[in-house]
C-alpha cells in the first residue's frame, strides 16, 4: 500500500471518429524510454442493458432481497459486481423500496476512489440489476477476522480513507447508518467518547479493499438523504 513509483507517463488524444484502432509507438513524458501499445475504439451502442449483456460468472454474496454476482460484460469483457434485487421482495415490504432507491441515488452521485461506483442500472419485469465495479480485495471483515486486531498505522490508514469517503457524502448531504468504535479495528485502546463514528451503517463488511489495499465503502441502502446540518436521524 503506497509503494507505488511512477516511472514514466504517456499521454494519448484518441480518434472517436467511428472505429478506430492503432497499434505503435508512444514516447514518455515526464520519464524516459517508450511504450508499445494497441489502442482500439470502438463507438457505443444506444442500447438499453438486459442480463443477457452480461456472462454470470459466480455469486459473491448471497440475502434475503436476492444476490451479488462477479459477471462479465460481454462486449468490453470487463469486470462488474452486478447486484440483483427481486421486486416482489421489496414489494412485501415498502421500507425496502426507500432504501433500494437510497442506494441507487447515493451510487449514482458520487464520485470518489474510496466509494464502489454505480457503472449501470437497468430492470426487468422481475429484477432490478444494479451494476458497480468489482472489488476483490475482500471485505474488511475477513482481514479483521483473519488477523484478530490491526496495528495503529494500518488503522490510521483506513480511517483517514473512509474519512475522506464520508466527507464525500456529507457533501451531497448523506448519512450512514449505525455506530463503529474505531477501537474496534485497532489494537490501541482509546477511550475518548469523541473517538466514536455516529454513522448509519459504517461496519467491517461494507469496507472492501481493493487489490492495491485501499477501501471502498459500499452498500447504501440504509443511508439517510438530504440532511440538513442542524436535522438528526432516528437511529438509536
Amino acid at each position: 500500500m503506497g509503494n507505488d513509483l511512477l516511472m514514466a507517463r504517456v499521454d494519448l488524444t484518441p480518434i472517436l471518429d467511428g472505429h478506430h484502432a492503432s497499434d505503435q509507438w508512444y514516447g514518455a513524458i515526464a520519464g524516459s524510454g517508450s511504450f508499445h501499445l494497441k489502442i482500439d475504439f470502438k463507438p457505443s451502442r444506444n442500447e438499453s442493458l438486459v442480463i443477457d449483456h452480461f456472462e454470470l460468472l459466480k455469486v459473491i454474496g448471497k440475502g434475503s432481497f436476492g444476490k451479488v454476482m462477479q459477471v462479465r460484460k460481454k462486449d468490453t469483457q470487463r469486470i462488474y459486481a452486478l447486484k440483483t434485487i427481486r421486486k416482489a421482495h421489496i414489494a412485501q415490504r415498502p421500507g425496502e423500496i426507500t432504501h433500494i432507491l437510497a442506494e441507487r441515488t447515493v451510487l449514482a452521485l458520487v464520485n470518489n476512489p474510496f466509494i464502489v461506483p454505480l457503472k449501470f442500472s437497468f430492470q426487468n419485469p422481475d429484477k432490478l440489476y444494479l451494476v458497480m465495479s468489482f472489488v476483490n480485495g475482500g471485505e474488511l471483515f475477513y482481514h479483521l477476522q483473519r488477523e484478530g486486531k490491526f496495528d495503529q498505522d494500518r488503522s490510521r490508514f483506513y480511517a483517514a480513507e473512509l474519512l475522506c469517503a464520508l466527507e464525500h457524502l456529507h457533501g451531497f448531504n448523506v448519512v450512514y447508518r449505525y455506530i463503529i468504535l474505531l477501537s474496534s479495528i485497532c489494537c490501541v485502546q482509546y477511550a475518548d467518547p469523541a473517538l466514536i463514528f455516529f454513522l448509519r451503517d459504517l461496519k467491517p463488511e461494507n469496507i472492501l479493499l481493493d487489490y492495491t489495499g485501499h477501501i471502498a465503502l459500499c452498500d447504501f441502502g440504509l443511508c439517510k438523504l438530504n440532511m440538513s446540518e442542524t436535522e438528526k436521524t432516528n437511529s438509536q
